[in-house]
């Protein structure tokens, strides 16, 4: 049962390692899609 557990603990972490990252792209991409669209607003 510890193992399982584990597994499922770790499993947990990679999803949020995961679901992190994704965020941090979409904050990414919406950030540059900004940029651009403020440079060519000048």
């Amino acid at each position: 049962m510890g193992a399982d557990i584990t597994a499922a603990f770790a499993a947990g972490q990679a999803n949020l390692g995961l679901a992190a990252a994704g965020i941090i792209t979409m904050v990414a991409v919406v950030t540059g899609i900004g940029f651009i669209v403020s440079m060519l607003r000048k």
